[in-house]
């Protein structure tokens, strides 16, 4: 018999995050499939913790949901462009096989990531056509979901932010928290 949705999760934020998302303190899950009935009330707690591979993930459910989260196109120039880009491989390489859904969060608009920060055209390795042709190479290569958006820099933003990326690991772990097998598809 399958058990039921806790009454708190908790979020575990990484050491290393300068300006963390804001998650709720509470969320409202909606009844699915296999969890019939009125929409359950979860209190959410956070706790910073050094994450040996991504920003954020669920204490209860650790190996499900990791999300990296990348501030913009500076920040994915600097990894993907320059010297730090093996480091930044070989984390996203553990990042990948540290969850079954590992997704990273890229805040900035498609507009703002192919905005060109120099001041010539061409191919380059600052290239913003460089960086977002080698980061789609990564996340398709490490199986890595990507989510584009815009910044989250006010509070409201990040509590936003927060709340959509807190029900989206929720969501992914829900099956886990109920001990129902997932289906998993053999290349």
């Amino acid at each position: 018999m399958p058990r039921s949705l806790p009454r708190q999760l908790t979020v575990e934020v990484d050491t290393r995050e300068k300006i963390p998302l804001v998650f709720p303190q509470y969320i409202s899950v909606p009844p699915t499939a296999s969890c019939v009935g009125q929409p359950k009330k979860i209190r959410i707690l956070t706790k910073k913790v050094k994450l040996d591979a991504g920003d954020y993930r669920l204490k209860e459910c650790p190996e499900i949901c990791g999300i990296e989260r990348k501030s913009g196109q500076s920040e994915l120039l600097s990894n993907l462009t320059t010297k730090d880009y093996s480091r930044f491989y070989k984390a996203l390489q553990r990042f990948s096989l540290g969850y079954l859904f590992p997704i990273m969060l890229v805040e900035a608009t498609p507009s703002i990531l192919m905005a060109d920060p120099l001041p010539t055209g061409g191919l380059r390795k600052t290239d913003p056509s460089f960086m977002v042709h080698r980061l789609s190479l990564l996340v398709s290569l490490l199986h890595i979901h990507l989510i584009v958006g815009g910044h989250s820099r006010s509070v409201a933003q990040r509590r936003n932010v927060g709340r959509f990326m807190l029900h989206l690991m929720v969501g992914l772990s829900i099956p886990t928290i109920l001990g129902i097998k997932l289906d998993t598809k053999e290349s």
